[in-house]
This record gives C-alpha cells, sequence and structure tokens, in this order.
C-alpha cells in the first residue's frame, strides 16, 4: 500500500502524488514569479536557487513516512503531539552538505506548519520551540527511533536523483540524531553568528517558508478541497491577493 499523505474519513491524498503536484504547481505556476526574487534574496544563481526550493518541496512532508504517523492516518487515529516538519527538517542534512543550503531548507520546512506547530507549543504555556518540547513529542509518539515506510522512503530517494546533491535517506533516524540536527538549526538561526548574519538567514529562511507554505496550501486544496481546513487554509484566505494563484 502507498504510503499517504492525509485522510479524512473515506477521503485521502497519497504521498506521491502531494509531492508531484507541489513540484508541477512550482514549475507551471510559481517558478517564473519568484525564482527571480528568491535567487537574488539567496545570491544564488536561478539553476541553484531552482534546486533548493525542489529539495525543500521534496522533503517537506518526509516525516510523514514515519511508519506510526502512516498507521495512525489508516486507523483515522491521530498520533498526539507528533510533527512530520520537525522530523522532515532533520533529514535534510542527509541529502544537503553546505550548512547554508541545509539551514535555509531545513529551516523553511520546519516553519511551513508554523501556525500549527505554535498552536501546540502554546498548550504547553510556552512562547516558543524547545528542544525539551521536541524531545517530549518524539519519545511519546516514536520510542527511541523513528522508522520510515520503505516504499515511500526509496520513492523520495528516487527523486532526489536528479540534483546534484546526496540522493540517499535513512530507513531510520535515531531520536537523539534528529534532536541533535533540529538543535544545530535552531542555534544557527537564533543565536550564533553576528545579528547581522542571523537576520540574512531568517530573511531567507523566511522566503522560502512562505513560498513553501503557499504552495502546500495550494496542492492541498485543489485535491481536499473544503475536506482539510488545516492544509489549505492560506489558499482558502489569500486566493484574491496572492499573485501566484491568478492563474489557476
Amino acid at each position: 500500500m502507498s504510503p499517504l499523505a492525509w485522510k479524512e474519513n473515506s477521503n485521502e491524498e497519497d504521498y506521491e502524488s502531494h509531492v508531484d503536484n507541489i513540484l508541477q504547481l512550482w514549475s507551471n505556476k510559481f517558478r517564473n514569479i519568484y525564482l527571480p526574487s528568491l535567487s537574488r534574496v539567496f545570491g544564488l544563481n536561478k539553476e541553484y536557487t531552482n534546486n533548493l526550493v525542489e529539495i525543500a518541496i521534496i522533503l517537506h512532508d518526509v516525516g510523514k513516512l514515519f511508519i506510526g504517523y502512516q498507521k495512525s492516518l489508516s486507523r483515522e487515529e491521530k498520533i498526539v503531539g507528533y510533527r512530520h516538519e520537525i522530523v522532515s527538517a532533520s533529514l535534510v542534512p542527509f541529502v544537503l552538505a553546505s550548512s547554508e543550503g541545509t539551514y535555509l531548507v531545513s529551516g523553511a520546512i520546519l516553519l511551513h506548519h508554523e501556525p500549527i506547530l505554535m498552536g501546540q507549543v502554546s498548550r504547553y504555556a510556552e512562547q516558543y520551540l524547545t528542544i525539551t518540547d521536541i524531545e517530549r513529542r518524539l519519545r511519546h509518539a516514536c520510542g527511541k527511533i523513528v522508522q520510515f515506510d520503505l516504499e515511500g522512503i526509496k520513492w523520495t530517494c528516487k527523486k532526489l536523483q536528479k540534483y546534484p546533491f546526496n540522493g540517499w535517506l535513512p530507513e531510520e533516524i535515531g531520536v537523539e540524531s534528529v534532536l541533535e540536527k533540529i538543535k544545530e538549526i535552531m542555534l544557527a538561526l537564533c543565536i550564533k553568528c553576528s545579528p547581522k548574519r542571523r537576520f540574512e538567514l531568517r530573511l531567507k529562511v523566511s522566503s522560502l517558508g512562505t513560498s513553501l507554505s503557499i504552495l502546500d496550501s495550494v496542492a492541498a486544496n485543489e485535491r481536499r478541497g473544503s475536506t482539510d481546513d488545516g492544509g489549505t487554509f492560506i489558499t482558502k484566505r489569500a486566493k484574491k491577493a496572492e499573485v501566484g494563484l491568478a492563474w489557476l
């Protein structure tokens, strides 16, 4: 059985179709609009910038391949507290070797569901996402090891082969390793280096993260319609104002 990206009652969307739909949406509608601006913000040529955007798209939901998450979708019993984007962000360093590219893509993926993530954090009376909170979530949902759906991982690795980066992802990752990688990302974006450098990184992350959030929401809206308000609220509320949606 193919892994799922989303399921609600009898409605469902498979993982592979969701990723492919976003890639097509980027290629056919959004790339011409956003790529020049993203390239200028990143200070990179358009080809490399495009590769980073597409890598972010391919990896943004890879955390959903966690076997426990897939089982919860099939049983329609949600895992309390599990956030797939946290695990997805921790897998980016396996693909991207450059530290800046890793921080940009990891940060954008980590925050592409920021309203939902921060809403959950606030339930613990915390203002920020912390390593302690992440560990609590992962220990509860995964134990010591995050094991992934093998079919989904193989498909994702195959998608990565066309890019000049590492095309390998692990079939499982230890929770300790996830925490180490997320900690490094958070330190780079929040504490390390000079204030000017942090502001530059945050601008780049927010630019990529905004694009990823819009693409994810539009693709979900096309497939899920009004069934999934959490995944499509951006599209529903911004469709008339969003330039990239004018041609849809």
